[in-house]
């Protein structure tokens, strides 16, 4: 396939996309940062993961101090080195466990504000939604409609 193949499939794909979001009757949008500091289960989320995460701070403090106590007493490099190594060992496991929570959790947020958002865009006959970061001018605002059926 030449060059100019590939940039004419390329601009019929987005002239195809873009046609089809012109013959969407309705267009609505959401606000994705009001909705995840109006949505309970958000909050909550946030809150547990922040617990988590200071646990995992404190504990990453101590073992700073602990090898700064080592480089005060002027230990070999060896010493300090085979400490750093042992607290990065020691440590990876813990932010593995953090980053997959924040995943989990991300995760999980998303699917019910997602759902939730397929329900009341059904429910005013609206076709496509987006962020509102993406709207320019237009379109319905279903934040406020979406946020009541997540607190409930």
């Amino acid at each position: 396939m030449t060059k100019l193949s590939k940039m004419l499939l390329v601009g019929i794909v987005a002239i195809g996309g873009l046609s089809t979001a012109a013959f969407a009757d309705n267009v609505g949008y959401i606000d994705m940062q009001r909705l995840n500091q109006a949505y309970p289960a958000a909050q909550k989320a946030e809150q547990d993961f922040q617990k988590k995460y200071q646990d995992y701070q404190k504990l990453v403090e101590e073992k700073q101090k602990r090898i700064e106590d080592l480089k005060a007493k002027k230990k070999k490099d060896e010493e300090v080195k085979a400490a750093i190594d042992a607290t990065e060992k020691e440590l990876k496991p813990k932010q593995d466990e953090l980053f997959k929570l924040r995943n989990d959790l991300l995760t999980k947020l998303q699917s019910d504000i997602l759902a939730v958002t397929k329900q009341v865009a059904k429910e005013y006959g609206i076709d496509v939604v987006i962020q509102k970061e993406a709207v320019i001018s237009g379109g319905f605002d279903l934040t406020d409609f979406v946020i009541e059926k997540l607190k409930k």
